[in-house]
């Protein structure tokens, strides 16, 4: 199933948007962040939020409550996964750098959240 250009655009901006939020920040902040971890961080969201709205969309026009189903199991997948990531990247991480990558987790967890729900709210039992 194809997803919709709409979406897939909202979305490559929103990761370029972090994109430059971050490396905006490496210029102000008096803190470096390695690179690689928020790469990844954005990769993983980015991959997520794809799957999740790919679940989302195949089962908004079946039964309602496999919709909701399927809405309780992508967001708790979401949660545990990106729990499970936080904590491999910030135990491999100095001290020095824990509290930046927390700040750019929580705000990339934040900011794919909004977008997914945005996104969800849109859908429509004729999308499918």
């Amino acid at each position: 199933m194809a997803l919709p250009r709409p979406f897939l655009t909202g979305l490559v901006l929103l990761t370029l948007l972090l994109l430059a939020i971050y490396h905006g920040s490496q210029q102000v902040w008096p803190f470096e962040l390695a690179e690689w971890r928020f790469y990844v961080l954005l990769l993983f969201f980015l991959l997520i939020t794809i799957f999740n709205h790919s679940l989302m969309k195949s089962s908004i026009g079946k039964r309602p409550t496999l919709f909701a189903n399927r809405y309780m199991m992508g967001v708790v997948l979401k949660l545990i996964l990106s729990l499970v990531l936080f904590i491999a990247i910030a135990i491999n991480s100095p001290d020095a750098e824990k509290i930046p990558f927390g700040l750019a987790f929580l705000l990339s967890y934040l900011a794919f959240n909004a977008f997914a729900s945005r996104q969800m709210l849109k859908l429509k039992p004729t999308d499918t």
